[in-house]
């Protein structure tokens, strides 16, 4: 059975600032079904990066919940998902940092979430960076790759 059927009922977020409640979300619904691609679009602070914050565990959610494959991962009694494997987020801008090879960049997470030690994550990195056919840009700087523009 292939995995990846998303479904948000009725997910609601709501921020709480010094200036009062921001509703960023309002009974949003959606289903995904493994292989489909949606699209979410809308106007600048509309809650479109909110929503799938929510969805890859960056944020919690103030009502409604989201499941994967059936299972709760965020809801009632689970007001934030744990990031995992199985939800991957591509962000518009670049999040690399210019300074570390993109190498360093991959090892980055598994280093600092403290899962594997420096000198593992790095090697895990360039084991990925083969497995994907990019062995050949691992000692390369962001700044030196084509961002397809």
């Amino acid at each position: 059975m292939t995995g990846g059927h998303l479904t948000l009922n009725d997910v609601g977020k709501t921020f709480h600032s010094a200036r009062g409640e921001v509703v960023a979300v309002d009974g949003c619904s959606l289903e995904v079904s493994p292989g489909e691609l949606h699209v979410i679009v809308g106007p600048s602070g509309c809650g479109k990066s909110t929503l799938l914050g929510a969805v890859a565990g960056f944020t919690g959610i103030s009502s409604g919940s989201i499941d994967l494959d059936g299972d709760l991962i965020c809801g009632p009694g689970r007001p934030q998902a744990e990031p995992g494997a199985d939800r991957v987020v591509v962000f518009q801008d670049s999040t690399l940092f210019p300074w570390r090879t993109v190498a360093e960049n991959l090892a980055y997470g598994p280093e600092v979430q403290g899962r594997l030690a420096r000198k593992a994550a790095r090697e895990a990195a360039r084991e990925q960076l083969e497995t994907a056919g990019l062995g050949d840009i691992a000692d390369r700087y962001p700044g030196e790759l084509s961002s397809g523009l």
